[in-house]
């Protein structure tokens, strides 16, 4: 069953609603099951849950889209036999005479001297020229722990999880989301000592985290 004005509903239902507030709004929605029989958008799911004196209350909530990226033209693989290497291989036909590869070093990011816009400026650099192709260098992000040099665990503007993943309560993006527009473009990544901090301490490497998300060697 479709609500009669679906934008309005879900505009409503934002916020949790019991039946008795929805049918206030909505007069033909009197019952749970009217409420449950109701087809949503694909971005859009239904939530239902009891309150605190076992009412049932419906929250119509946007799904999260799941993250992607875009496409490989090159492929890899890696020996581990020996001595270890990666092998890139791009097509035999680009469109281009050559490939310039630029490496992302020492961005610190979450640092208070990180250079935010010009980074940005990088991303987008990289992201709108086809011949363009990067690699991480290490040092992506600040990751400044207990024990770390100097003063640097306080003189971070983001904690090492918010580098990676975000701020919940602000629109600054983790590393992880400013570097998914050019992840098929990144050939390798390989870590510098601010993310072995993590992993001197308690074994988490932080590089791998990155390149998991991103798919990235």
């Amino acid at each position: 069953m479709k609500p009669a004005n679906p934008k309005e509903l879900i505009e409503f239902l934002a916020a949790p609603r019991t039946v008795v507030e929805i049918a206030v709004r909505f007069p033909e929605l009197n019952s749970e099951a009217k409420v449950r029989a109701l087809s949503w958008p694909e971005s859009h799911a239904l939530f239902e849950q009891k309150n605190g004196v076992g009412q049932s209350i419906f929250a119509c909530v946007a799904k999260q889209p799941k993250p992607t990226y875009k496409p490989r033209i090159w492929s890899h693989c890696v020996e581990e036999r020996g001595w270890p290497y990666i092998w890139i291989q791009f097509p035999h036909d680009l469109p281009f005479k050559r490939l310039r590869i630029v490496g992302l070093s020492d961005v610190h990011y979450g640092a208070k001297a990180h250079s935010g816009e010009r980074f940005r400026r990088y991303l987008k650099w990289i992201a709108e020229n086809d011949d363009v192709f990067a690699f991480a260098n290490g040092d992506i992000h600040e990751n400044a722990i207990d024990g770390s040099v100097g003063g640097s665990v306080y003189e971070s503007v983001m904690t090492p999880d918010e580098q990676l993943w975000g701020k919940r309560d602000s629109d600054e993006p983790g590393i992880i989301e400013l570097l998914r527009p050019i992840a098929h473009k990144i050939l390798w990544a390989q870590p510098g000592n601010h993310e072995w901090r993590t992993w001197k301490k308690c074994n988490i490497d932080t590089t791998k985290i990155i390149c998991r998300e991103l798919d990235i060697p």
